[in-house]
């Protein structure tokens, strides 16, 4: 018995689902995607089920940032800082950090520090960036959790 792509897709949507559950994100928002928070930074899980598949955690550190030179600057350090993550600005002034973390090594320890070391790159880039360069962070500071 083979399985097809949608029942592999499937499975795998709800692997991630039960595993994100177990670090406490249980309902998906309208677009699918799983939400988590930071201090000032709004995040995501969403499962990818295109090659490679996998579960991408992004958050984003800032909005409304300028497109300069000296901004890109500062996303290249914080890549080269931290090579787990991708760190870019978008079209609209968004800076975003990501991670990828393929299908084999999903797991509840991998996505655990997956989500913490994307909201924390987040977290400390945003607020940087904002005093310096412009723009605002995403969400009004709250206490980090443990």
């Amino acid at each position: 018995m083979t399985a097809t792509i949608s029942t592999q897709a499937e499975w795998f949507s709800n692997y991630v689902s039960s595993t994100m559950s177990i670090l406490g994100v249980h309902e998906p928002d309208s677009d699918g995607d799983l939400p988590v928070r930071g201090v000032t930074s709004p995040g995501w899980g969403r499962i990818e089920t295109h090659q490679p598949w996998g579960a991408r955690v992004f958050a984003y550190a800032a909005t409304g940032v300028p497109a300069k030179v000296v901004v890109h600057k500062e996303l290249n350090a914080a890549m080269a800082a931290d090579r787990a993550v991708r760190v870019f600005l978008t079209d609209t002034g968004a800076v975003v950090v990501d991670q990828l973390v393929l299908a084999d090594a999903v797991g509840t320890d991998t996505l655990r520090r997956a989500v913490k070391r994307v909201l924390k790159v987040a977290d400390r880039l945003g607020p940087v960036l904002t005093a310096l360069h412009g723009g605002s962070v995403p969400l009004p500071p709250v206490a980090p959790e443990g």
